[in-house]
This record gives structure tokens, C-alpha cells and sequence, in this order.
């Protein structure tokens, strides 16, 4: 099987946040666990500053990469209007695992999401408005969209239920 993965918050943003790592360990430890499978990572980048983070993951043989260049400009039309789809690009997956909750542009229906926390949404007075209403609307889509959920704890879990 060809298991996707898009890491495109690991290659914009690195291991520095919270979503980074999870991705990186998440990779590394499936590789290392799973060689039945390949594993073929997407991502859109607007760096190229995390290219030796990515490289570390593509060293095994069951991992291959396609990264996407990009302006910031360009990524905001992208996401927008969701076009083009990876697979327009060259990329194809049997089941696309989105590590952010965000579902990138993919005309892939076998969806994994995983849902690291609602925070924005359980404190609204920590946010902006605009950010509450766009990612609250974005969330709730992706989760309709995604044949599986996967939130990282019981927490997140009663969240996602009750939001």
C-alpha cells in the first residue's frame, strides 16, 4: 500500500512547533516500524530551510518525497481554491494521512486527519476572530471530509466531539 503523508508543516515550519515533531516522529517511527508499505510524503513549501529535515526521513527505502515550491502568495490562491490537486502534480497516494488538520488540495478520498487540539475554538479570547471563524469553518470541513479522526488525546477527542 502507499500510504500518503503531507508534511507540509514540517517543511514550512520545522520541528520547532508542536505539529513539526509530531510529523517527524510520526515518519521516522512508521518507516522504521512499517516496511511492508511505502510511505511517499507530499508537501507545498515556501523554504527551503527544512530540506536536511526532510532528507533525514527520506533516507530509508519505504519513504519517498514530493515537495512542491511555492511562493506565499501562490499558497494562499492554492488554499483558497484548493487547485491544483496533488495528484495533478504527479503525486498519488492509496490513503492520505493529514497531520494538522488541514487537508491540503488532493482529490484523495481515503482521508486520515489528526486533530492536535481545538484550543482556538475552547478559548476564543486567546485569538483573533478572523482566525476563530476561518479554522473553526476549515476544521469542521475537514473533519466531515476524512474517513478517520485521530485526535492525539481524550481531551481533543471530547473537543472535537462537542465543537
Amino acid at each position: 500500500m502507499q500510504i500518503g503523508i503531507d508534511i507540509s508543516t514540517l517543511a514550512n515550519h520545522g520541528q520547532d512547533i508542536g505539529a513539526g515533531r509530531y510529523i517527524f516522529n510520526l515518519v521516522e517511527h512508521l518507516a522504521g516500524l512499517d516496511h511492508s508499505n511505502q510511505i511517499k510524503l507530499v508537501a507545498r513549501c515556501t523554504t527551503r530551510q527544512n530540506l536536511e529535515v526532510i532528507g533525514q526521513l527520506t533516507q530509508r527505502d519505504n519513504v519517498a518525497a514530493r515537495l512542491i515550491f511555492t511562493s506565499d502568495k501562490k499558497l494562499s490562491w492554492w488554499d483558497k481554491f484548493n487547485f491544483p490537486p496533488y495528484e495533478f502534480l504527479g503525486y498519488r497516494a492509496e490513503l492520505l494521512h493529514c497531520p494538522d488538520f488541514m487537508i491540503g488540495p488532493t482529490l484523495n478520498r481515503n482521508l486520515v486527519l489528526t486533530i492536535n487540539d481545538l484550543a482556538f475554538i475552547r478559548y476564543p479570547e486567546f485569538n483573533f476572530d478572523w482566525f476563530i471563524e476561518k479554522y473553526t469553518k476549515q476544521v469542521k470541513a475537514n473533519a466531515i471530509r476524512a474517513k478517520k479522526i485521530i485526535a492525539i488525546s481524550h481531551s481533543t477527542r471530547q473537543d472535537i466531539i462537542k465543537f
